[in-house]
Formats: C-alpha cells, structure tokens, sequence
C-alpha cells in the first residue's frame, strides 16, 4: 500500500476482538513449505521450521521486518530511512543497525532471507511464508471463490491485531502505513467470515463457526445475531438426530 494511497482520516480502533475460529481436524495443511515463516496477523513473530526465533526488542527493527514481509517487493534504503530512521544522527548506519539485528532470525545454514544491496532492501518471499501475504493473495481471489475449508484454514491465520497493535508514533510514516493495514487486515476478516456463514446449506457447523466470530466483530448488526441463532439450532437438532 502506497503511502499516498493512505487515507486523510483514519477510523477508530477499538473493537472487540472475535474468539479464534477452532481448528477442524479436515483442514488441509499449507500448500508451500518454505523455511522461514512472518506471522504479522497479531504480534510479529518469526518461526524457523517448528522453532520460534528471536527477534531483537527494538521496536522499530520488529516494525521494519513487518513493512518488508507485508508489502512483499524491494525498498529502496532511502524510502527505508526515511520511514524508521527519522531524527537519529545518522540514519544510513541506523538502518544498518536494524538490518544487523533481525538477520539471525531470518538465517537459517546457507539460506538468507534477508537481502541487501547499496540500493535496496528485499525480505526474500521465495523462502519467507507470510501470514499477511496469503490472506491477501485470498481477498485478491474473493472469498467466496475458496473451498470452505481453505476459509477455515486462513481464520486460523489471525491471532489479534495487525502487529498486536504496535505503536511507534514518532515514526509518522509507519504509523500511518500500520494503521491503514489494520484497516485493511480487519475488512479482509469480516470478508472471510461472511464468506464462511454463506457456507451454511453445505456445512452448517463450519458456517456457525464463522458466523460467532462475525458476531464478535460486527455486534450491531441483528442480521448475523439471527443467522447464528438459527445456524445454532439447525446444528444442534442434527447432532440429536
């Protein structure tokens, strides 16, 4: 998402997060293995393999890997300092200093995830699976278009907010591109959601899982309060039966 693409006036935060969606035992495991993986949907987290690596406690490092793995293409250094390095002394070897840090947990034998030139900065998405960058790839598709099952999968995909809600407010640039990605992260959900309920004639029970975490995300609207309700007693009358 281009910066100036941002919008003038950003929406409210606060909502109500949705319970997580329980993992069926049916759901297909992920198409690609790659050996790292960016979970940016909740607090960032880096996995190498079934290992959780450690990430540096700067804030602004954490911030800069999420802007590499969700925008997912090279950045230019400049583009770089200018949105995490404002106001240090000197800003070429303060982006340096952010690189050095997150390289150990994107490094894995001889397989580097991180890439560096004297022009640009690239997180190689050929070997980093990224959370952000599949639910996206689904939006792009439309939800509806997906296998119930593939809906279930990609729920299971958010563990809160985009980034745990990280704040860096003296970093206006990012703080800007952050909360604009929350906005889009949370339509990308409801989306998800409501294309889970409209499974309801197939798979009553799936589509009630879905249905329960819309509820949780958009509690004013009657609509999904009646839909749950019914897919409720619809779901326990063919347990009983």
């Amino acid at each position: 998402m281009a910066l100036e693409d941002l919008p003038d006036s950003l929406t409210s935060r606060g909502a109500e997060l949705p319970p997580p969606v329980e993992t069926p035992s049916h759901i297909e495991p992920s198409p690609e293995t790659k050996p790292f993986r960016v979970d940016v949907l909740g607090p960032i987290e880096v996995w190498t393999g079934t290992e959780k690596a450690d990430l540096p406690p700067s804030k602004k490092a954490r911030g800069l890997l999420a802007y590499l793995a969700s925008t997912g293409r090279s950045h230019r250094r400049e583009a770089l300092i200018e949105m995490f390095c404002e106001g240090t002394d000197d800003p070429r070897a303060a982006l340096r200093w952010q690189l050095s840090r997150l390289r150990p947990a994107l490094r894995a034998g001889e397989t580097e995830a991180i890439h560096t030139t004297r022009e640009e900065v690239t997180l190689d998405l050929s070997v980093v699976q990224v959370d952000f960058q599949r639910v996206a790839e689904a939006a792009k598709a439309g939800f509806d278009t997906l296998e119930p099952n593939h809906l279930d999968n990609l729920a299971t995909l958010y563990r809160g907010k985009f980034l745990g809600g990280m704040e860096l407010p003296d970093l206006h640039r990012f703080q800007a591109w952050r909360v604009a990605s929350e906005d889009e992260v949370d339509a990308w959900q409801v989306g998800l959601h409501r294309a889970g309920l409209a499974c309801a004639e197939r798979m009553p029970e799936l589509a009630l899982r879905h249905g329960r975490a819309l509820r949780a995300l958009l509690p004013e609207d009657p609509r999904i309060d009646i839909e749950v309700e019914r897919l409720a007693q619809r779901v326990r009358s063919e347990r009983l039966s």
